[in-house]
């Protein structure tokens, strides 16, 4: 139970943290009219998924969290 909630603390962490920083770069971005990170990189409407680059970051660094925790909390063996 510890090793799940480690894990699901870690990747929500990661998470925040990278929605954070990618938030900030993407106002720098967008300020020096350089263009945004929040534009439709993956848009299915017909399965309602709209995912922006920041999206699909922000998931795969929570997922990148959550699973190296697991891994490392896995014990010997």
């Amino acid at each position: 139970m510890v090793r799940v909630a480690a894990a699901l603390a870690a990747g929500a962490a990661a998470g925040i943290l990278a929605a954070v920083a990618l938030g900030v770069a993407d106002l720098y971005l967008s300020g020096h009219a350089a263009g945004t990170l929040g534009g439709p990189m993956l848009d299915l409407p017909a399965l309602g998924v709209h995912l922006s680059l920041a999206d699909a970051a922000v998931l795969i660094v929570a997922l990148l969290a959550a699973g190296i925790t697991w891994t490392e909390l896995g014990g010997p063996g």
